[in-house]
């Protein structure tokens, strides 16, 4: 019994110099007061990019009055994942929410910390998915531009997510395998039937293709042949060795400077000074100055008519 009483003693006195001394926590504090941070647990694979964001509790422990000031959201690739801090005093007992949004395809890993870097939550590492499934366009047939008259062409698509997004279109790319011949860019998303609108615009003759891609991923759409015709020009060294009569021509200067644009009657054509095609408008090739014949006496010219016209 007294040598249960003597350890008793011992003790108190032990705890009694240690009050004494007046022991310290030497621990690095923040200037901010904080000091705890900790966020609710997330499950790891459940974004995808361009989805909706999604809220989780955040935990801040401070002596003082919290202030967002006091910390800082550190993501390792913000081009994979969007976090910021929301307060939300409706829904949780402190208040203090963490959104985070998926933006492409890819893992990466955040934490939070103290202003002054001394006070850190744990490193939470996220992976991201690619949302998009499937990519089409409302058709795909092939597209013929004439550069004289038709430079654009628009086109419909639809974009098919994993999970609903806002923007579908923030999800693709628009490819062009030759930009120098067509391009193709996003218009705008109003359509009522189709997730949104693309335009084709021609550039320079020749062929190529186009198509939408994923911007995190190798799921592309079908690919549309793009086709640009080489814009005809009256040459001299395209012209017919025989040119009309003197009684064609002066027949013919009568009608031209009575200044039509269009073409006079059936069977009538019109005649470039320069060339080897007939025409059934005055101003078709922006020619100057063409004469007026029948067809027959066009054709016996050695002229041969003009695709765009007939």
């Amino acid at each position: 019994m007294k040598k249960t009483l003597s350890i008793i003693l011992v003790c108190v006195s032990l705890l009694l110099i240690l009050v004494g001394c007046g022991y310290e926590d030497t621990s690095e504090k923040s200037t901010t007061g904080i000091y705890n941070i900790s966020i609710e647990d997330i499950p790891n694979e459940s974004f995808y990019a361009g989805a909706d964001e999604q809220e989780f509790d955040l935990y801040i422990s401070s002596t003082n009055e919290f202030d967002i000031s006091q910390i800082n959201i550190v993501v390792e690739d913000p081009s994979i994942l969007y976090v910021y801090y929301h307060y939300n005093d409706l829904f949780f007992d402190e208040g203090h929410v963490i959104r985070i949004k998926g933006l492409k395809a890819g893992t990466t890993t955040f934490y939070i910390e103290t202003s002054d870097s001394i006070i850190k939550s744990e490193q939470i590492e996220i992976t991201v998915k690619s949302n998009v499934s499937e990519i089409k366009f409302s058709s795909t047939t092939d597209i013929i531009f004439d550069q004289s008259w038709k430079k654009t062409e628009n086109v419909y698509f639809d974009i098919s997510t994993m999970h609903s997004t806002y923007k579908e279109e923030k999800l693709v790319e628009f490819i062009s395998e030759n930009p120098e011949v067509a391009t193709i860019e996003f218009k705008d998303s109003s359509s009522w039937s189709h997730d949104g609108e693309a335009t084709i615009t021609a550039i320079g003759s020749g062929e190529t293709y186009v198509y939408i891609k994923s911007i995190d991923s190798n799921i592309t759409s079908e690919k549309i042949k793009v086709v640009v015709e080489q814009e005809e020009t009256e040459t001299e060294t395209d012209a017919p060795t025989q040119k009309p009569s003197s009684g064609s021509s002066s027949s013919s200067g009568s009608s031209s400077s009575s200044g039509s644009n269009s073409s006079s009657g059936s069977g009538m054509v019109w005649i470039p000074n320069s060339g080897s095609k007939y025409h059934s408008n005055s101003s078709c090739s922006k020619m100057k100055n063409p004469s007026q014949v029948s067809e027959s006496r066009a054709m016996e010219l050695g002229y041969t008519a003009c695709k765009k016209c007939w």
